[in-house]
Parts: structure tokens; C-alpha cells; sequence
């Protein structure tokens, strides 16, 4: 059998309702929900949160060196970082990790942050 989206199904349902008694009943309830997921939706955005950008803007205060730093010895070299919370840092260079701008090595219970070779 081949995959059919929700609206190819239930346009399928609409013929065969066509050819029943209950047709003029079922049939604007079909097309409303047909039409309903037609609609694009409206969460769909740019991918990029607002705080994504804003976290990418922050890029360049984080003050990485070749041997790995946890994050608070990350924020004590910074006075903007430092004001920030752990985890907003945390978010920070988590993003800096998948865009390939930092390394993240787990080295015991610590997690150490460098630049990448």
C-alpha cells in the first residue's frame, strides 16, 4: 500500500461518501477539515528562536584557549558572561559546539570547553 497525506485520504473518504445517503450532511464537514489541513501553519518560523540570535551575538565574549576551561572558569574571565546564569552560558556554548567554534571534552565529572584544532 502507498503512503497518502491526510488530505489525499480524506478527499478518498469524500468520493465514497458521495455515493451515500448521509452525503449532504458529511460532505462540508470533509472540505472544512480538508481545507483546515491545507492551512500552513502558523508556527512554523524562521527555525532560528529570538534567543538563538541573541545567543549567537554573544559569540564573541566567550574567551576560549587551546586547553580545555569549565564554564565557570569561563565566566570569571568575563564580566558579561559572569553576570549571566550557568545554564544561559551553557546554552551559549553548547551552540558554539554545533557550529564547530568550540570543542566540548568530558574529562571525569568535568566538562571542558577549547577551541577547536
Amino acid at each position: 500500500m502507498e503512503k497518502m497525506t491526510r488530505v489525499e485520504a480524506f478527499t478518498a473518504i469524500k468520493a465514497i461518501v458521495a455515493e451515500s445517503a448521509q452525503a449532504e450532511v458529511l460532505t462540508p464537514y470533509i472540505d472544512k477539515y480538508i481545507e483546515t489541513l491545507s492551512r500552513p501553519s502558523k508556527y512554523k518560523g524562521s527555525g532560528t528562536s529570538k534567543a538563538a540570535i541573541a545567543n549567537r551575538e554573544l559569540f564573541g565574549e566567550v574567551l576560549l584557549t587551546a586547553e580545555g576551561q569549565t564554564i565557570s572558569e569561563l565566566m570569571a574571565q568575563s564580566e558579561v558572561l559572569g553576570a549571566m546564569s550557568t545554564q544561559k552560558v551553557t546554552a551559549i556554548l553548547k551552540r558554539m559546539v554545533e557550529d564547530g567554534k568550540a570543542v566540548k571534552e568530558r574529562v571525569g565529572k568535568k566538562t571542558l570547553f577549547s577551541l577547536p584544532q
